[in-house]
């Protein structure tokens, strides 16, 4: 829709007297003064910014070299194993079986290898020392030795597998 046309015009002036054209005037000179301008304020800040930013770089540097980003990976692996046994206690809580969460498998699967190892080695040593024991062509000094071992041997697996069954018995339900 069109505007109707003004009827009448009002003007609004501003007087100012000598001290306020002063004032003003005083302002505007230092404000457009050659010690003022944006260049010279700049090389006014130049040092404190080139220091800033040797900083910066020096610090940069310093973090890359004494490796804080492998601390950082190890920050966040720290996070994630913290998050992941909530994750394993939840689990726990609904299941019941430790073995069902993540670190309880982990620890039973490396038991379970434990106690694998532990088989694999035993016999290996109980086969070698059934040789030395029944060659007729070592003394009998070395074949009562070989004896001995084996006594000793079997009761070291008898004192293992119990603490294998009790640890065992720790995280199976």
């Amino acid at each position: 829709m069109p505007r109707k046309a003004p009827t009448d015009v009002n003007e609004h002036r501003i007087t100012l007297g000598d001290y306020e054209r002063n004032t003003l005037k005083e302002y505007i000179e230092k404000s457009l003064s050659p010690s003022n301008k944006i260049e010279n304020q700049l090389a006014k800040q130049a040092p404190l910014i080139l220091i800033a930013g040797g900083v910066g770089v020096a610090a940069y540097s310093l973090w890359r070299w004494v490796g804080l980003g492998s601390i950082i990976d190890r920050i966040k692996d720290t996070v994630d194993d913290v998050v992941q046994s909530g994750k394993d206690a939840a689990t726990f809580a609904q299941t019941g079986d430790i073995t069902q969460t993540q670190v309880g498998g982990k620890i039973y699967q490396d038991l379970i290898k434990s106690k694998q190892d532990f088989d694999n080695k035993y016999a290996a040593k109980m086969a070698e020392l059934e040789l030395i024991k029944n060659n007729p062509a070592n003394s009998a000094n070395v074949r009562s030795q070989a004896e001995q071992d084996i006594q000793s041997l079997k009761s070291s697996k008898i004192k293992w597998l119990k603490k294998w069954n009790k640890a065992m018995a720790r995280i199976q339900p």
